[in-house]
């Protein structure tokens, strides 16, 4: 689906999936969601430059070495310099929220608790942007959005891994996820950002 903002929306059906990846921080827990929408691609440079363009988001913070936000050449690259503020902001102003962690992971691992969003191999350039300079992966630290479209999610989201970060609505709290509700956990109320 088309949204406001020229972005493709994905639709994640209602079900469980097996959440976490064992580690201390992050048990292996089966989760229940209910439907939603998610975003295909991270938020682009054009995305944003336009909310900045009608006075409604705040400019990025360059980082060494991005691309500049407002620059066309770079249109189709993920923005990058932004706040988790300015990420909620930016939602809020498109008429959406943020991600809760659980919906992140599953619209990343599917339903089959994949390890990574193509699924149980390490990631490879042809899988994921990395800009560790191996074979075909360039020393680039972003990329345009989907340009890896063979580690597209199973939801067929872009960019779940490699890239650039991503903000979630949920507060980070180690002990929250082996206490968390079963159905649509809402992260805890408070922890680190």
């Amino acid at each position: 689906m088309a949204w406001v903002d020229g972005s493709v929306l994905v639709y994640v059906p209602a079900g469980g999936f097996t959440m976490g990846s064992g580690a201390t921080d992050a048990p292996q827990k089966s989760v229940s969601l209910d439907d939603y929408w998610i975003y295909k691609t991270e938020i682009t440079n054009s995305m944003y430059a336009f909310c900045v363009s009608v006075g409604a988001c705040a400019p990025p913070a360059q980082e060494l070495g991005t691309p500049v936000y407002d620059n066309p050449v770079y249109a189709n690259y993920p923005v990058v310099g932004v706040s988790w503020d300015m990420a909620a902001n930016y939602c809020s102003w498109i008429g959406g929220s943020l991600p809760t962690e659980a919906q992140w992971e599953k619209a990343a691992r599917g339903e089959a608790g994949r390890k990574f969003p193509w699924g149980g191999d390490w990631a490879g350039c042809e899988f994921a942007v990395m800009n560790d300079g191996g074979p075909g992966c360039g020393q680039e630290r972003s990329w345009p959005v989907c340009s890896k479209p063979s580690g597209n999610s199973p939801y067929g989201v872009c960019d779940m891994a490699g890239n650039v970060s991503e903000w979630v609505a949920d507060w980070y709290q180690d002990k929250y996820y082996r206490k968390s509700p079963k159905r649509n956990p809402p992260g805890p109320e408070k922890g680190q950002a």
